[in-house]
């Protein structure tokens, strides 16, 4: 039988564990999605809520910078309408500095630093130092931890506010903030260096988590004033991890759940199915080799149809039992026919010689004696040919080799060819059909009775393969053959055309051979 190249679903094990992945494998993918919302519904909810607080801690410091703003556009409108010499100017920056503003002064000045307009006590030399820098209508912003001073050019003079910074009280999520310009960076920009870079990355009104920065993740809050914005580095955990971790996190569980499943269920169908069918498996290959009933019974796990096919082998067993008994009693009986069959054959042979001798002594003329004689020799090859093959005769094919073997035995011992031939023997397992088998031998025979009549003393006979043909050659020491008999020349054609054979003397100085190309098999 031809063995199947084995697939990967060509066990009944792997088709179950195929039909179940194509079952579970878009329920864990869907999973896998839910997870991943979930995941990510969390990520973003985690940064929203950490930028409300650090919105909310750094509140009274953009307070501070909206106000300082605000401010400065009065004053700037009280410069713009020549107002900034008179009461009235005192009187604002009077009311602006005892308000409850953060604000620790303000004034207005000249360009070279001398007051029209103050109240308070600004650091000295910081307006000048600002006036002769800044650009025309642009604000000067310096900033520490604890001040902020802004100066502004409105029509050839100086406004000049300084406020009190409250302090920052950072939450647990933050390491460490900054303030920082989206335009040109604040005098303050060398105590924050890790952060300009970071002012213009957002639009003025967003805000956001940067991760993967130098510094580290970093939340940038909205633009307060003057174009300054907060800056924070958040503590490990409090951003969102990147989409492929995210995505491994929310496959993970899914995964590992359908994993368990699939180990689950594979055990389950090796006890429930596979186990009962690879025991029945086992059954009839024990049955096979060595015609052995199946003595398990069924399992606690056993389903309905494995319990029918064990039932089914366990009659069909049984059938084929009885009946191979039955075919073993004829093919018993058969044997025992063919050998009387044989044992008859052969005796008759030899009841024909023993009448034919009787005649023999009766008959009164030499030539009816010699012809009685070689009647009964013809016989007598007969019987050893049937002798022969009765000891061979088992298959439709037989090994030729050993027929001939025991034939030319049983002619040395009879007297058929002269003790003095030696005989030197070369076969090879050549099979053939038993009736071609027959013909050889008779073959054979007539061709060693013409080579003893002719004075041969060796003769060397082989039989071998060629391919899809078989060789015979009988080559012996002598220069001319005898002169064939008829009867044995019409028998050897006989013999050479059962056999199918292409046969022909070769004559040397001093040998002879015979060859004789049949082929093997012949329908």
């Amino acid at each position: 039988m031809t063995r199947q190249r084995r697939t990967f679903l060509s066990s009944l094990r792997s088709r179950f564990i195929a039909v179940y992945m194509i079952v579970m494998a878009p329920i864990a993918a869907l999973a896998s999605y839910y997870q991943y919302s979930i995941l990510s519904d969390r990520h973003q909810a985690r940064e929203v809520t950490a930028l409300d607080t650090l919105e909310g801690a750094f509140a009274p410091v953009t307070s501070t910078l909206v106000q300082t703003d605000l401010l400065l556009g009065l004053l700037g409108e009280l410069t713009n309408r020549g107002l900034s010499g008179g009461d009235d100017c005192d009187l604002v920056i009077d009311a602006i500095v005892k308000a409850r503003f953060s604000v620790a002064a303000a004034g207005i000045y000249t360009s070279d630093g001398q007051a029209v307009c103050s109240q308070g006590i600004l650091r000295s030399g910081m307006v000048a130092d600002a006036g002769s820098a800044q650009p025309p209508q642009s604000p000067f912003i310096r900033l520490t931890d604890s001040d902020l001073f802004v100066t502004k050019a409105v029509s050839g003079q100086i406004i000049a506010i300084e406020a009190d910074l409250p302090k920052v009280e950072l939450p647990e999520i933050a390491m460490g903030y900054g303030i920082v310009s989206r335009t040109s960076p604040p005098d303050a920009a060398a105590n924050q260096p890790a952060y300009q870079t970071l002012g213009n990355r957002l639009a003025p009104d967003a805000r956001d988590i940067l991760r993967g920065e130098s510094e580290g993740d970093v939340a940038i809050l909205p633009v307060a004033a003057f174009g300054l914005r907060p800056v924070a580095t958040l503590a490990r955990g409090v951003a969102a991890p990147p989409l492929w971790l995210t995505i491994i996190n929310a496959s993970f569980v899914p995964l590992v759940l359908l994993t368990l499943s699939l180990l689950l269920a594979d055990m389950l169908i090796r006890k429930m199915a596979l186990n009962d069918i690879t025991r029945l498996t086992h059954d009839m290959r024990a049955f096979r080799q060595d015609r052995d009933l199946p003595k398990g019974g069924l399992g606690p796990w056993t389903s309905e149809e494995t319990a029918k096919m064990q039932v089914e082998f366990s009659a069909l067993s049984d059938q084929l039992l009885h009946e191979e008994a039955e075919a073993q009693n004829r093919l018993h009986n058969a044997n025992i026919l063919q050998r009387e069959i044989f044992h008859r054959v052969g005796n008759n042979l030899q009841i024909i010689q023993s009448i034919l001798r009787l005649y023999a002594s009766d008959v009164s003329t030499s030539e009816e004696k010699a012809l009685i004689e070689r009647l009964a020799s013809r016989i007598r090859i007969i019987n050893l040919v049937h002798a022969a093959m009765h000891r061979s005769v088992d298959a439709p094919f037989l090994p030729a080799g050993q027929a001939l073997s025991r034939l030319i035995q049983d002619l040395r011992h009879e007297g058929v060819i002269a003790e003095n031939i030696e005989i030197k023997e070369r076969f090879q397992d050549v099979e053939l059909r038993v009736n071609r088998v027959y013909a050889l031998c008779y073959l054979l025979v007539e061709k060693l009775i013409r080579l003893s009549r002719s004075g041969a003393r060796y003769v060397q006979i082989s039989l071998r393969e060629d391919g899809d043909r078989a060789l015979l050659a009988i080559k012996a020491d002598i220069g001319h053959l005898a002169p064939p008999n008829p009867v044995s020349a019409r028998l050897r054609q006989v013999y050479t055309h059962e056999l199918r054979a292409t046969a022909r003397w070769h004559e040397g100085e001093d040998t002879v051979t015979y060859e004789a190309v049949m082929p093997r098999k012949v329908r």
